[in-house]
Order: structure tokens, then sequence, then C-alpha cells
């Protein structure tokens, strides 16, 4: 009878813990359905559309990035076509379903308590930046810290969640190739801790490897432009999104110092600290160096560095519950964490209503010049805004690049120093030359200028497209079928004539 008892017992837990779970990930919906739609997931989404209609990736749609999140993306948006949804929607669903699984199997793996602190921190933290590839990332990697972390202890992952742990980490690695530096830092802890070879050796790694292998073998097999021409390309012109190493110390130095200074607070006042908080402690320093070596300071790419160090700074109070310490001090040191985590979030929240309200601004005035259906192009180098008010009036966006991240190489090109201008040259304008014949050949009804002041890519210096628009005949020819209408939200707003 007492063996029924707990079975029934640990039956209704599990089911509490599902409930809790989906209750605070159907809140999620709630909240980010209705605010500002991020950008960057919103060419993921554009350039997915493109894809699933027989596009490839490297030809119609090209990022400095590989592939898999455009793969990811066609598959969610297969699904909501089929459920008839909007994109923005199927994009909001497979994050949060992400999320969802991966809290499920912490709750299996650590416990509710530990599983609920982890959705919250994953929903809560991102703000404007829900959906990017780092928010990805972070819900991804935690299934495979907790299996790092806990491999040894057969009884408390089988073979089954140790699998999914693997792919789960495999994928959320392979986003992006810096992100590479997460679990190469993880295991070079628990090498050094252990003092165990075996232990980095493990099936599970071998797995992590293979999937990354195979995963490198398929861009090469179903997109080899991005090796032959697009990363090439890259390499050339994305220079000019840089920032120096002295910028991203103003901007980060203070957030990361106050969560490593918390960190290891926490950890001092722990006795025995945890194998999981470990993984995570690791992971944040991995997280960390990942995002300044990319040298662009965005506060997004600092966002997994962030939720890992919240998420082990919580679990490990949980943990630390009955163990000797000082719990108070646990408390204490748990403060700076959470004020570096969240003040960005915070701090931004201006920001993702400004955002909102441009998009919706930009959709209006797009449905106001143009038929579902129509193309919309833009002398833009960042997506904000203009790519989500794309997506929610149903128009293309009439370019396989989420913008013309040529153009402030192609300004900045004599920056480079002899070596180097003549191939950031030679590659922004065959670019350009690429783009003018693209935009010929089908015209879109409506281009997009950029009139903000700050424009990304210009090392914080004033920029007019006007000119520069100007000093090719090729453009000029161009716009001289279009009739400048009033602008809006920063942007000036040309419309082709029928």
């Amino acid at each position: 009878m007492g063996l029924m008892d707990a079975s029934k017992s640990k039956r209704w837990t599990g089911m509490g813990s599902v409930v809790a779970l989906f209750a605070i990930h159907a809140l999620g919906f709630v909240l980010v359905r209705s605010g500002a739609f991020n950008h960057d997931l919103a060419f993921v989404v554009v350039g997915g559309q493109k894809l699933l209609v027989g596009g490839q990736f490297g030809v119609d749609v090209t990022d400095p990035n590989p592939p898999l999140a455009w793969w990811l993306a066609t598959a969610f948006l297969a699904i909501g076509n089929a459920l008839r949804l909007a994109p923005q929607t199927s994009a909001t669903v497979f994050t949060l379903a992400l999320s969802f699984g991966a809290c499920l199997f912490i709750a299996r793996a650590a416990g509710t308590r530990h599983a609920i602190a982890a959705a919250i921190v994953l929903l809560a933290l991102p703000g404007y930046d829900f959906g990017q590839r780092e928010h990805w990332l972070a819900i991804l990697a935690l299934p495979w810290l907790l299996a790092a972390a806990d491999w040894r202890d057969r009884r408390k992952l089988g073979r089954g969640m140790r699998t999914v742990a693997v792919a789960s980490g495999a994928i959320g690695f392979c986003l992006k190739p810096y992100f590479v530096l997460i679990p190469i830092a993880v295991e070079c802890w628990f090498l050094v801790r252990r003092r165990s070879l075996a232990d980095a050796l493990r099936p599970g790694n071998f797995g992590l490897l293979a999937i990354g292998v195979l995963y490198g073998l398929s861009v090469w097999a179903l997109a080899p432009e991005y090796y032959t021409r697009v990363l090439p390309d890259t390499l050339a012109i994305y220079w000019a999104f840089d920032v120096s190493f002295a910028e991203i110390l103003r901007i980060h130095a203070l957030p990361s110092l106050l969560i490593v200074a918390g960190g290891a607070m926490l950890l001092r006042a722990t006795t025995s600290v945890p194998p999981r908080a470990q993984a995570l402690a690791a992971a944040t320093l991995g997280a960390l160096l990942a995002a300044v070596l990319q040298f662009k300071g965005w506060q997004y790419h600092f966002l997994p560095e962030r939720a890992f160090a919240v998420i082990g700074a919580i679990w490990l109070i949980i943990d630390a519950a009955g163990l000797p310490g000082r719990a108070v001090f646990r408390f204490v040191a748990l403060a700076p964490i959470l004020f570096a985590a969240l003040a960005p979030t915070v701090q931004r929240r201006g920001e993702s209503a400004g955002a909102l309200r441009d998009e919706r601004a930009l959709a209006a005035t797009i449905r106001q010049w143009s038929r579902p259906g129509e193309g919309v192009f833009g002398f833009i180098t960042t997506p904000r805004a203009v790519l989500p008010a794309v997506l929610r009036t149903d128009r293309r966006w009439r370019s396989g690049a989420c913008c013309v991240q040529f153009v402030p190489a192609l300004v900045r090109g004599d920056e480079r120093g002899p070596s180097g201008a003549g191939r950031t040259r030679a590659v922004a304008t065959r670019k350009l030359d690429d783009l003018i014949a693209n935009l010929a050949h089908d015209p879109p009804r409506i281009l997009l200028v950029d009139d903000r002041d700050f424009k990304l890519g210009f090392d914080a210096k004033p920029f007019d497209y006007a000119p520069w628009l100007r000093s090719d005949p090729r453009l000029r020819r161009l716009f001289a079928a279009y009739r400048e209408r009033p602008g809006v939200a920063g942007f000036r707003v040309f419309v082709r004539q029928r």
C-alpha cells in the first residue's frame, strides 16, 4: 500500500510540474505576442519562408551565420502553415515549445523548483530579444549542462534522457560558431576539477562532436555557397560592425564583473557545490567569452551569460538549502547577479516599446501604398522594425539578406589599410552590383531609406544615404520610377508608380 501511495504521489507531483510549467509558458505567450517582434527572429522567419518554397541558403538567403536557424524555421513554419498560424505566432510557439521541453527535462532530472525557476528566467530575461538565437541557445543548452554535471549518476538520467540532452545541446551549440566555447569551457572545468580524462572522453561528448561534424557536412552538401561565397564575403565586409575591446568593456565590464563577483561569493558560501552549479558557472564564463570575441557589444550576445548566471545561482541556493554554510550570505550574493542580469532587460523596455511603435507605423504605411504579396526593400543596416512590419503586412522582402551590410564597408573601406581595402571594396562593389540587378529585375513596390541620425555600421559617425544613392547612375535610374511619400518612423518612403 505504501508503494502504491508513493507511486501515486510521484505521478501527481509530475502532473503538477507539467501544469505549472504550461501555465507559465501560456502567460509568456500572451506577454510576448503583445510586444514587439524581434528583428533578427523576423529575418529568420522571412528566410525560412523563402527556403520553404524552394530557396537555398547561401543563394536566396544569406547571413554571416550558418543555416541551422533557418532550417529549423522551415520546420515550424510548415507546421504553422498547416495550422493556419501567422508566421510570428509559429516562431513564438516554437520558442516556447523549446523552453517547455527543456523545463520538463529539468523537472525530471533536477526537480520542479529548478524547472519553474528556469522557466521564469528563460521567459522574463530576454525581453525584446525573445527568440534570438542566443535565447534558443540558453534554452537548448540547459539539458546538456545537467547531463554533463550528473553523467556519472545513471540513476538520475537514463540513456534516453542523455540522448535527448546531447541532441539538444548539439543543436544549440551549432546555431553559431562561437557557441562551441560553452561546452569547451564546461569540459575544461570538470577536467580540472575531476582530474580524469576519461570523463571528457565519455560517449556523450563523442555524440556531441559527431552531430557537429554531421551538421558541418550537411551545410557543405545542402548550402555549399555558405562556405565558398558567403563566409569569405562576410570576412571581407562584416568588420564594419565591430567595436573595440575598450567599447565592450565600457558597456559590459560592470555587469559581467557583478555576475562573476556574485557567483564567486555564492560558491564560497557553499561548502559543497553541486556539480550542476559548477556546470552553470563554467557555462557562464564560456558564454561571456563567446560574447566578447564577437566584438559587436550587442546586448543580446550577452544573454546566455546572464541566463546561465541567474539560473545557476538560483539552483545553487535551492540545492544548498539543507547544506551547511551561510544561507543569508547566499541570498546577499544573489543580489548583484540579479541586478546585472535584469538591468539590461529593464533598460531596454523603452527600446522595445519604441520598436513596436515603429513596427506598427511602418506596417500602416506599407499597407497604404502596397498590396499583399508585393515587394518591399530597405536601404538599412539593421532590420529592426522593418522586417517585423513586412511580416505583419504579408509583403515580400525583396532581398536574400536582412539589410545592406556591405554599405558601411564600402563607405569605410579605406580604414582597412592598403592590404584589406582592395578586398573589401571588391566584395562590397560586387554585392552592390548584384543588388541593383536584382532590384531592376523585380522592382519592389516600396523602397525604404533609413533617415535616422544613428545608423549601425558607420562607427557612430553621421551617414546620409541620399548623396550616396545619387552618386550611382544606376540607383538614380532605379529611384526615377518611384515617388517619395511622407516619411514614417525615421524612414523615407518611396513608392513605385503603377
